[in-house]
C-alpha cells in the first residue's frame, strides 16, 4: 500500500456527503434496473431506501424495487414491496401504477393454489 493511499484511507468517512448524493444513488439504482440488471438493482434500491427514509424519491424507489424484484423472479417480495408503496404513500404518483401489478400477482397466486389442490 502506497504512502499516499494510507494517508487518504478512512477520510471518506470524515467528509460529509453532498446533499445530492442521495439523488445520485437513486439514479444509479434506476439506471441499473433500466439497463436490464434487475438483480443488481435490488440491493441498490434497498440501500437507497434504508439510507434516505425522508426522501421524496422513496415512492418511485419502492415502485422500481418492486418491479425489479418481480422481474428477477422474486414475485412475492415484489408484490409485498408494491403493497408497502400503496399503503405508505397512497397519494404518490407511483401508487396507482401498483394496482394492476398487485392484482396480476394475486390472480397468479390463486391459479397456482387451485392447480395444486
Amino acid at each position: 500500500m502506497g504512502r499516499r493511499h494510507r494517508r487518504l484511507q478512512g477520510r471518506e468517512r470524515k467528509i460529509p456527503r453532498h446533499p445530492q448524493a442521495a439523488e445520485s444513488d437513486f439514479w444509479i439504482a434506476f439506471s441499473t434496473q433500466q439497463k436490464g440488471d434487475n438483480a443488481g438493482a435490488i440491493p441498490l434500491f434497498d440501500a437507497f431506501i434504508k439510507a434516505n427514509g425522508n426522501s421524496t424519491l422513496i415512492p418511485p424507489a419502492l415502485y422500481y424495487l418492486g418491479a425489479a424484484q418481480i422481474t428477477a423472479g422474486k414475485k412475492d417480495e415484489g408484490a409485498a414491496t408494491l403493497v408497502t408503496l400503496a399503503e405508505k404513500y397512497p397519494d404518490s404518483p407511483a401508487a396507482p401504477s401498483t394496482y394492476f401489478i398487485r392484482s396480476s400477482s394475486r390472480r397468479r397466486r390463486r391459479r397456482l393454489t387451485r392447480s395444486t389442490r
